[in-house]
């Protein structure tokens, strides 16, 4: 859920208790878009769960950011975990164990209505359990590609980020910020599967600083591949995209 989808959106987290777990962008810009929804909406509430160290803020921000909505996006999330609004708390350095469902009767009609969701999260720095209930659970905890359609074809996977091993390797040590990132060159894209190559977002694998740019990149990569010619490149007339 973002700030623009709270037309449509709002009726389905108006009311109840909401879980939001992750400490990314994409948690980031839900537990935003939340703020707004708690001052007028006041049957609503949330619950935001990071492993973070209850000292550290939940993202982390970039000097001289040159993305400056991000800037403004991790801002506005870091003062949210420290001053959380009414009906809303942040829950740091603790970790969902489990998830039940637990039927709930709805008074009025004397019927089960949609069940709560019972959770329980750990706290790290003593062990502890805590148990609570929700209505829904937002996970903005990341992704990893769907490699099954390639489970026949020789390609080798970096054992950590899930992205081809060559890329994998090309792109350790490189800047945590996206935009600084250079280009990997056409060799990171070679596989042992011949004439195959993955390329945009699931050549990253696990990794969520990929950019459009990086893809269009790899695309002129590729063509010098194919073409056998190293100063092939089909993007020559037309205007580089802003850095």
């Amino acid at each position: 859920m973002c700030s623009s989808d709270l037309g449509h959106e709002r009726t389905k987290y108006a009311t109840g208790h909401t879980l939001l777990i992750g400490n990314g962008s994409s948690a980031a810009t839900t537990a935003v878009a939340f703020r707004e929804l708690l001052e007028s909406s006041p049957r609503a509430s949330l619950t935001w769960l990071t492993r973070c160290a209850p000292s550290d803020d939940p993202l982390p921000r970039i000097a001289a950011d040159a993305l400056i909505e991000r800037d403004r996006l991790c801002a506005e999330a870091n003062r949210m975990a420290k001053h959380a609004p009414e009906r809303c708390r942040y829950l740091p350095g603790a970790t969902l164990m489990r998830i039940e469902r637990q039927p709930r009767v709805n008074e009025a009609s004397n019927s089960t209505a949609a069940d709560l969701l019972l959770v329980t999260v750990q706290r790290h720095a003593d062990g502890e359990e805590e148990q609570f209930t929700v209505d829904r659970i937002v996970a903005n905890v990341g992704y990893r590609p769907n490699l099954q359609m390639l489970s026949e074809l020789q390609v080798h996977w970096c054992y950590a980020s899930d992205g081809p091993m060559k890329l994998a390797a090309a792109l350790m040590g490189s800047s945590g910020d996206c935009t600084r990132q250079a280009s990997t060159g056409p060799a990171s894209l070679m596989n042992p599967e011949p004439h195959f190559y993955v390329l945009g977002s699931k050549s990253y694998g696990r990794k969520s600083n990929f950019l459009f740019r990086t893809g269009l990149q790899q695309i002129r990569d590729l063509f010098t591949i194919i073409g056998d010619r190293e100063t092939l490149d089909l993007y020559a007339g037309t205007r580089p995209l802003p850095k």
